[in-house]
């Protein structure tokens, strides 16, 4: 058992470096596809955010619509950076060194551009779609919980928490 962990020792002081330099690699090549799947994202928000607005009806106040309108992306934006380097993260962790080559040239070439795009403008839309179906599953799931428990805006307590479902 010792030499296991001595072995593993040495051999992690010998590829330590190496390991060093391939997870930096593979983090600036994270980093370079990341900001080429995002390239337009802020017009693209821009437009939804538009869109948006210009759906609301009268009953929102044009005073709140033009501070929506001018605030907005700016509070948005400040959430992007963590959001970003979160995905980087993951993207260095999930994709070896040569997919990320990969994605990156592919990325770089003008079909790679338009395809990034499009991805953009199709994850937009998903997320309303997901957002709907979110709504629409948890009202359904909460109304028939608390038809069961009798919520009453509180969290499933004692023998509620265990009665099993009859539904």
């Amino acid at each position: 058992m010792r030499h296991l962990a001595a072995i593993a020792i040495i051999a992690s002081l010998s590829f330590g470096p190496v390991a060093s330099a391939q997870t930096s690699e593979r983090q600036a090549l994270a980093e370079r596809y990341v900001q080429l799947s995002i390239t337009g994202m802020d017009k693209a928000m821009q437009e939804l955010l538009e869109g948006q607005v210009a759906q609301w009806d009268a009953s929102v106040p044009e005073e709140q619509a033009r501070w929506f309108r001018r605030h907005a992306l700016q509070i948005m934006n400040t959430h992007m950076r963590p959001m970003i380097d979160e995905m980087t993260r993951d993207y260095a962790e999930r994709f070896s060194e040569a997919e990320l080559r990969a994605l990156v040239a592919f990325y770089e070439t003008p079909m790679g551009r338009g395809i990034a795009r499009k991805q953009m403008e199709a994850g937009m839309a998903q997320g309303e779609i997901m957002q709907r179906f979110e709504v629409a599953y948890l009202t359904d799931l909460m109304t028939k919980f608390c038809a069961e428990f009798d919520c009453q805006g509180e969290a499933p307590k004692g023998q509620a928490a265990r009665k099993p479902s009859t539904r």
